[in-house]
């Protein structure tokens, strides 16, 4: 997906089994809405669909050819969402990037679409609220998927530094992709190292107790602590 500065989205596929799910999150500039809206073949003006794929319980839709989902935006409207349930939408994406979730709003989502066939596409900029609505969630940086697995396992033990520093609440400093990975400015520990400014990570299977995860780090959390910052010390070492 692309705009007139350049690629919003880029090399973001997956796949969505009937009644799952599945959370997607990011800070600034992630891409988290311009996939939601691609999603839902509403790109904003000035916005172009050039690809991708959605793989749904089987049937693969192609973004560019049709709209494959209901797009709700802003503040959860639990009406909105059973009309387009009711309407026999073939999924559902609710993008809530910037807006407060109501303290309802998880529990809301997990009752209705347990009733459900209908799969779900949560954006948020809340954790909390994905790791308790979602089965599985990943996550974005500057337009691309950098980690994804169950909500349990990711949130536990993060694997990418990124989503370690959106954890632990961490300012952002991230920069424009241009061949390394965009966390570089700001990772504690792939600052300056000439491998994370000028490459792309590839993608690595890390299993854990509720599930695997993949990441795109070139040096990622070590799965034996779920601390961080102790990650961190001991791989300065």
């Amino acid at each position: 997906m692309r705009d007139r500065s350049g690629a919003l989205v880029d090399d973001v596929n997956f796949d969505l089994r009937a009644g799952e799910r599945l959370g997607i999150a990011g800070g600034r500039a992630s891409g988290t809405s311009a996939l939601a809206r691609a999603l839902a073949g509403q790109p904003a003006s000035g916005e172009t669909v050039t690809g991708g794929t959605v793989e749904n319980d089987g049937d693969l839709c192609g973004l560019a050819e049709r709209k494959w989902a209901h797009l709700l935006t802003g503040t959860l409207e639990h009406d909105e969402l059973r009309r387009a349930l009711a309407q026999g939408a073939r999924a559902v994406v609710v993008d809530q990037a910037g807006a407060r979730p109501d303290a309802t709003d998880s529990a809301f989502l997990r009752r209705t679409f347990a009733e459900h066939d209908t799969p779900l596409v949560l954006v948020s900029d809340d954790l909390a609220l994905l790791r308790q609505t979602c089965d599985t969630v990943q996550i974005l940086l500057a337009g691309r998927i950098v980690e994804r697995g169950p909500a349990e396992e990711l949130f536990s033990r993060p694997r990418h530094r990124y989503l370690a520093a959106l954890l632990a609440g961490a300012p952002e400093r991230v920069h424009a992709p241009t061949g390394g990975c965009a966390f570089e400015p700001g990772c504690p520990v792939g600052h300056g190292r000439p491998e994370c400014s000028a490459s792309f990570p590839a993608s690595r299977s890390f299993p854990g107790p509720t599930g695997s995860v993949t990441a795109k780090c070139h040096h990622p959390v070590p799965t034996s602590s779920a601390d961080p910052g102790r990650a961190d010390k001991e791989h300065s070492r």
